[in-house]
């Protein structure tokens, strides 16, 4: 049985090269690509892969909340996060958004492929070098800041990834499907709840809490 597989990256290049390594590799079909997270949950919708091999830093939606709603949605799709981030704060997010795997995109192809294999079989994957910094922090007993403030909703991390990303009202109605005013009032909230009054100031934290890209 073929390994039914959608890749998301920005980055085209990366994309690429990874669905030409994979197409070398019998049981691994590539059926889709995406280069945001958005596209990504409609490509996910349309085919149904066994598993989806994403970064975190995509735009539009970022790679922990696109993880978060295609587990939520799809219960059977695994998630392998493929990330440049090995600091314990992106690694816990990922998971505990749903990921299956997490994977640096320092590593080789192979641990890409073991990771790959490991999650279809219904394993979990933690790459060595990730495995050594969660558990460095959990005996240290450091304390980890969440991905994004905590008090914001999911829906209100998406606004904001939105707005920081340059999308107007309209844009951003249409894009999670919700009136004008409903956009409105989920601004006003993330503007009382971060203190935060200016696109500037809202681009800057979401830039610095992985919630954007940018």
């Amino acid at each position: 049985m073929r390994i039914r597989l959608i890749l998301v990256d920005r980055h085209r290049i990366t994309r690429e090269g990874l669905r030409t390594l994979l197409a070398a590799v019998p049981e691994i079909e590539v059926v889709a690509e995406a280069d945001d997270g958005r596209r990504a949950l409609e490509l996910v919708e349309r085919h149904r892969p066994e598993i989806v091999v994403t970064e975190l830093a995509l735009p539009a939606l970022n790679g922990i909340e696109t993880t978060r709603q295609i587990t939520a949605n799809w219960s059977e799709v695994r998630v392998l996060a493929l990330s440049h981030h090995l600091e314990r704060r992106y690694v816990t997010a990922a998971l505990t958004a749903g990921a299956a795997g997490y994977v640096p995109k320092t590593c080789g192809f192979d641990e890409v492929l073991r990771a790959i294999r490991a999650l279809h079989r219904g394993d979990h994957y933690i790459s060595p070098a990730v495995t050594k910094t969660v558990l460095d922090g959990l005996l240290s007993n450091a304390d980890v800041a969440a991905i994004g403030d905590p008090a914001l909703t999911p829906r209100e991390r998406e606004v904001l990834q939105l707005l920081a990303e340059g999308s107007s009202t309209k844009e951003i109605a249409g894009a999670l499907q919700v009136s004008p005013k409903t956009v409105e009032t989920h601004r006003r909230q993330i503007i009382i709840k971060l203190n935060l009054h200016s696109v500037a100031e809202l681009t800057r934290y979401a830039i610095s809490e992985g919630i954007s890209p940018l």
